[in-house]
C-alpha cells in the first residue's frame, strides 16, 4: 500500500504545454534499496526519496513533473495518520489547481 501515488494533470499552463505530474511519494518497495538488484538480502523498503526516483527515469522530460515525500516507509508501516495527511495533500492539490 505504501507506493507511489500519481496525481495527472491535463491543464495548460504558460509556462509549458506539457502534461503536469505530480508525485505524492510514501515509499514502499519501489523506493527500496539492496546491495545489488538481483540480491534480497539486507533488502529495505522505503530508503530512497522521491526525488531520486524522479532523476533515475530520464525519460519523465516529457513531462513537468512535481514530487513531494509525503512518507518514506515500508508498506508494512502504513497508518490512518499517513493515508489522511496523503489524502489532505491531494485535496489541497487540487483545490489549488495545481490538479
Amino acid at each position: 500500500m505504501a507506493t507511489v501515488l500519481l496525481l495527472i494533470s491535463h491543464c495548460v499552463f504558460s509556462t509549458t504545454s506539457l502534461p503536469h505530474i505530480v508525485i505524492l511519494a510514501t515509499g514502499g518497495t519501489i523506493a527500496g534499496t539492496a546491495a545489488n538488484n538481483t540480491q534480497t538480502a539486507g533488502y529495505k523498503s522505503g530508503e530512497l526519496g522521491v526525488q531520486t526516483l524522479i532523476n533515475a527515469v530520464p525519460e519523465i522530460i516529457i513531462a513537468r513533473v512535481d514530487g513531494e515525500q509525503v512518507a518514506n516507509i515500508g508498506s508494512e508501516n502504513m497508518t490512518s495518520d499517513i493515508i489522511l495527511k496523503l489524502s489532505q495533500k491531494v485535496n489541497a492539490l487540487f483545490g489549488a489547481g495545481r490538479c
